[in-house]
């Protein structure tokens, strides 16, 4: 209860609104389903950002005539999408890519539009279908940061080594099935520090400028073969994935690069004999969806279709399986996740370990304890 109360005073009082907010909607829906009715008129002279809650139309999105949504937890429109009008006939996750183009649509599935495909997907629903999974990033991504403020303040945070390792004991002590998406760089035990193949850059210059160019023993920031391996040994418990090489924001990023991105991927399948059957989006924000299936051969994918608010929600689109991010577990934004644990819903936790650097791991393992938690790809065999 104390450390409610410093929450409530010291903490983002936002937070705090948006899960009383999620928490009247959620039992009114159920009360009133039609709660959630909410239309969208927008036009080509017009270009809008709105975010609703879970709902979000980016910049640039072109819409002739009306898009009718049924739930506003459950839709994202990407940049640069144009499509004359869309219905969306009851509460489904639908995603829309980056560059898509159509006319008429309706929808009355769980449907991802890329470029060159239409998915259509079913929601596994079973209740006890929990998952958490870890970002595990270190200064590979917290070295891009557009404030120099930032950059700062968060290099302290870059070795992250100790608490990862203390989180991975946490889980293994009880029993706590997960799922830890490593950044590509953090497989390697050496490197010089020039990846020029990738052709990226960032407000600093070239994507890995802050690249030490050395190795596990003298920097854990950037390498973490030895923590990979510690961690493959627990196979009951932990599944390994892939947060693409660099955190790449994928969104943003060439085609190219996305496509050596998951040849990476392979490489390192090749030299850790690893399954490695998901892909977790960096940020959360899709693209390249087809090139991540077709020629990553990623069978899970987690992303947030939604931005706030998203419903936790697994979906089986057939040639991969779709895990939708519910929350993100920090120790800012408990008071959320403990009012959301109350749900008997399928949640997908996930979390960030560097932020949980300077705190104290009992209180994720009391925000975790009493559930049932599966690695991704448990769902798959489950599911045959």
């Amino acid at each position: 209860m104390k450390y409610i109360l410093s929450l409530i005073f010291k903490r983002d009082i936002g937070w705090i609104l948006l899960a009383i907010t999620q928490t009247i909607l959620y039992y009114l829906s159920k009360i009133y389903p039609q709660i959630y009715n909410h239309i969208l008129c927008l036009t080509n002279d017009k270009v809008n950002s709105l975010r609703f809650l879970g709902c979000t139309i980016r910049e640039g999105v072109k819409i002739e005539g009306e898009v009718e949504i049924y739930d506003p937890f459950t839709l994202e429109i990407s940049e640069n999408v144009k499509i004359e009008s869309v219905k969306i006939k009851g509460c489904f996750l639908v995603f829309f890519e980056q560059g898509y183009a159509g006319s008429n649509i309706v929808i009355n599935t769980h449907s991802f539009f890329t470029k060159n495909n239409i998915y259509g997907g079913k929601e596994i629903k079973n209740n006890e279908f929990n998952t958490i999974s870890l970002d595990t990033e270190a200064g590979i991504a917290l070295s891009h940061y557009e404030d120099p403020k930032k950059f700062s303040e968060f290099k302290k945070y870059w070795d992250s080594k100790q608490v990862i390792k203390n989180i991975f004991s946490l889980f293994k002590k009880n029993n706590i099935k997960s799922t830890w998406a490593f950044c590509g760089h953090l497989f390697l035990e050496n490197c010089n520090g020039q990846h020029a193949e990738f052709k990226e850059n960032d407000q600093y210059g070239p994507w890995f400028i802050n690249d030490p160019g050395n190795n596990y023993k003298e920097n854990s920031s950037w390498y973490m073969p030895d923590i990979i391996e510690e961690m493959t040994k627990e196979k009951d418990l932990i599944e390994i994935a892939y947060h693409s090489f660099g955190h790449f924001p994928y969104w943003k990023i060439k085609r190219e690069t996305a496509i050596l991105d998951m040849k990476q991927a392979q490489l390192i399948r090749e030299k850790f004999n690893l399954a490695l059957l998901s892909f977790i989006f960096p940020y959360g924000r899709i693209k390249y969806l087809d090139i991540i299936i077709q020629e990553g051969k990623f069978k899970f994918i987690r992303a947030s279709i939604g931005r706030y608010n998203t419903q936790g929600i697994i979906v089986d689109f057939g040639e991969f399986i779709f895990v939708n991010s519910t929350l993100c577990l920090t120790p800012d934004n408990l008071m959320f996740c403990l009012i959301n644990k109350k749900r008997k819903r399928t949640e997908n936790y996930y979390l960030h370990p560097w932020t949980w650097k300077f705190s104290n791991l009992n209180i994720l393992k009391k925000m975790l304890k009493n559930k049932k938690y599966y690695k991704f790809s448990e769902i798959w065999k489950t599911k045959k």
